[in-house]
């Protein structure tokens, strides 16, 4: 197991459009950075491999995250 410290990624700024989007600004160290890029390479890849498109992915995980919680109340 790896026991490397977590890394960490903060909020400094988010300014909200007429639109209804947003614009947010990170802080973080290199070692976040670096994991960060990691992650989205994967993330990427993955998908590519499985011919699925990258928002298509995570609308699903958002539908799957609120199914799992609707299902944890119901207990």
């Amino acid at each position: 197991m790896n026991e490397e410290e977590p890394f960490n990624i903060s909020v400094e700024k988010v300014v909200e459009h007429e639109d209804g989007g947003a614009t947010y600004s990170f802080d973080m160290d290199e070692k976040a950075a670096i994991n960060l890029a990691q992650i989205g390479l994967e993330f990427t890849v993955y998908c590519a491999a499985y011919q699925l498109d990258l928002q298509y992915v995570l609308d699903n995980l958002a539908y799957l995250a609120e199914k799992r919680d609707s299902s944890e109340n119901d207990k």
